[in-house]
């Protein structure tokens, strides 16, 4: 069977839902849409989901025990917003590397990022 064949008996069965070509279009548009916004400065790191969250997340650093840069490996499901034990709500888009923050309340975060080296010498620089 040659690729054309292929495709022409998949995108055009008789039996076929609109939804079964639908709904992945959608998922790929959405996963190129979505994006993970981070915005580091002298008082705070904010974060937002674009297009789901118009405002930033806020965190100053006053509020801030510890932060880090990371290096992980893959944490359950790499993709949006989840639980790890060892990092607390985690925030990522792809990648290996994150800002750890551990909050003066207790609580722990890890933000994704792909300019580790930039982040990190940030901190190094500014952060008290």
């Amino acid at each position: 069977m040659d690729f054309h064949i292929f495709l022409s008996s998949f995108f055009f069965k008789k039996s076929q839902n609109v939804s079964d070509v639908l709904l992945p279009a959608i998922i790929f548009t959405a996963i190129g849409i979505v994006s993970l916004k981070t915005e580091i400065d002298n008082h705070q790191i904010k974060l937002r989901w674009s297009p789901f969250q118009r405002s930033y997340t806020k965190i100053k650093w006053s509020d801030i025990d510890k932060v880090e840069v990371v290096e992980y490996t893959f944490i359950g499901g790499g993709y949006g917003i989840r639980y790890s034990p060892k990092y607390g709500l985690v925030h990522n888009v792809y990648g290996q590397y994150g800002i750890v923050l551990i909050l003066k309340n207790g609580s722990k975060k890890l933000i994704g990022t792909n300019k580790p080296k930039i982040v990190s010498e940030f901190i190094r620089n500014n952060v008290g």
